[in-house]
């Protein structure tokens, strides 16, 4: 996922692991990542009822499991953020690149509906999990370098 390693390489040239900016970046990404996935999930809802194509309704109906999951990780890991129990918030995106793939890959032959919101959602999804790893790992061992 070319996303994660721009984002891992951003967060750990650009960010000081002495200060709480770094901390609060965990907060902001997931509830980034909530709200996108809690946005594309109410689309796919709205969307799927006036389908009538077979192949894109059962596209949409896999991206609704996918966005379903995602928002309920999301939602699991900004409690946890708020808790500050960063290794939960590892946990709890630690599932969320596959399950947006999931969303984006069977989308091969058809036109894509969530070619967009993917993409969106693929850049939070890495920012909120490289920033949860790279907090964890400053509390937990040493900063990576």
């Amino acid at each position: 996922m070319e996303e994660f390693g721009f984002c891992h390489n951003f967060f750990y040239s650009h960010m000081d692991p002495e200060k709480d900016l770094v901390q609060l970046m965990v907060g902001v990404t997931a509830e980034a990542a909530l709200a996108n996935a809690t946005d594309g999930l109410s689309w796919i809802r709205a969307s799927l009822p006036n389908d009538t194509d077979p192949d894109t309704k059962n596209s949409l109906t896999e991206c609704e499991n996918a966005y379903d999951l995602l928002v309920k990780a999301f939602t699991a890991a900004d409690a946890s953020y708020k808790k500050a129990d960063y290794s939960d918030v590892v946990f709890q995106e630690k599932g969320t690149p596959r399950a947006q793939m999931s969303c984006q890959m069977i989308w091969g032959t058809l036109e894509n509906l969530m070619t967009e919101r993917n993409r969106i959602m693929r850049m939070l999804t890495a920012m909120a999990v490289v920033s949860a790893n790279y907090v964890n790992q400053c509390l937990t061992r040493s900063c990576p370098s």
